[in-house]
């Protein structure tokens, strides 16, 4: 299976490495995968000057001689230069393994039990390493205003491992899907038949994805099925399958809305991946209550929205 750079990675990629600055996944999104309905404009284009970078002067340069779609290699113990141009390179500052395992502080309120255990195996830990990815999550337990383990945001999304293996939950933020680069947000192993509930502040942007046992890196991205999310009152959530349209079967259940591999999602209209040329599939507005579909600078845009100021939703990897 090959796997190729979205558009929200060409719009931010140099002749062999990726832009090492943190990337607004808000701004880009709409620009350059087009996935925002009408309602989330004026959110957006208040975020387009995010930590004084203006993404409306980001340059797009890539060689044309440059071929995508290899495996990225898993990281060298000392961080070397390419030596094809189908390397990425990693941040040099990718030196040391977190720790594999995490428990909350003294007296947190926190009763999710993943956090009360143990939030990723040091066997999973030694794989998404040798994955290629340029670290393990954050994977904060409590409120950092951002993204953690737990209970307790105004968006929860509870993760069902219902696949009948292992899993590695990863998902990452604004800085970019590029995980070979980015430390992910969250990195959470979810053993077969099991769950754990990630709480989102409200402004949250990002994607999703579930590591298999046949899941690759390709060029620093997580070759398999993505749910993307922008958890605002306006915001949307869907399942996009443009990086790999053999990848593994994901659903989301929001509190109206629900996206799967058939329904309100992202496709390519032809191939096994796409940078552009994709389409919003059966989510035609009136279809279910949050649904929304439209046009975006002639791009297929919208996804499941519905989810006001705060929204329980259920994600099944199977």
């Amino acid at each position: 299976m090959r796997c190729s750079y979205t558009a929200l990675v060409l719009a931010t990629a140099t002749i062999g490495q990726v832009v090492a600055g943190p990337v607004n996944h808000a701004y880009a999104h709409r620009h350059f995968h087009a996935k925002k309905d009408a309602e989330l404009e004026a959110h957006v284009e208040a975020r387009q000057t995010w930590n004084g970078i203006n993404f409306a002067t980001v340059a797009i340069t890539y060689s044309s001689g440059q071929t995508w779609g290899e495996p990225t290699a898993a990281p060298p113990a000392a961080v070397a230069a390419p030596t094809s141009p189908t390397s990425v390179t990693p941040k040099a500052t990718t030196t040391a393994s977190p720790a594999a395992s995490s428990s909350p502080s003294a007296g947190s309120s926190n009763t999710n039990s993943k956090v009360l255990g143990t939030i990723l195996t040091s066997a999973d830990s030694s794989k998404l390493l040798s994955l290629g990815l340029e670290s393990v999550g954050a994977n904060a337990v409590s409120n950092n205003g951002g993204v953690w383990i737990g209970s307790g945001g105004a968006y929860t999304n509870n993760f069902i491992n219902d696949s009948g293996e292992d899993l590695i939950l990863v998902i990452w933020g604004p800085e970019g899907s590029w995980v070979n680069a980015n430390k992910p947000l969250i990195t959470c192993s979810i053993s077969s038949g099991e769950s754990t509930i990630i709480s989102f502040a409200s402004g949250s942007i990002g994607a999703w994805a579930a590591v298999y046992e046949d899941t690759q890196l390709v060029n620093g991205q997580i070759c398999n099925t993505w749910g993307e999310y922008a958890f605002t009152t306006d915001g949307v959530v869907d399942v996009s399958r443009e990086v790999n349209m053999n990848g593994h079967t994901m659903e989301i259940v929001g509190p109206s809305c629900t996206t799967n591999m058939d329904t309100c999602v992202f496709v390519c209209s032809s191939g096994d991946v796409c940078t552009y040329g994709y389409e919003l599939q059966n989510c035609a507005n009136g279809s279910q209550l949050g649904a929304v579909n439209g046009l975006d600078d002639g791009n297929a845009s919208g996804g499941c929205g519905g989810m006001g100021n705060s929204a329980s939703l259920t994600t099944t990897f199977s």
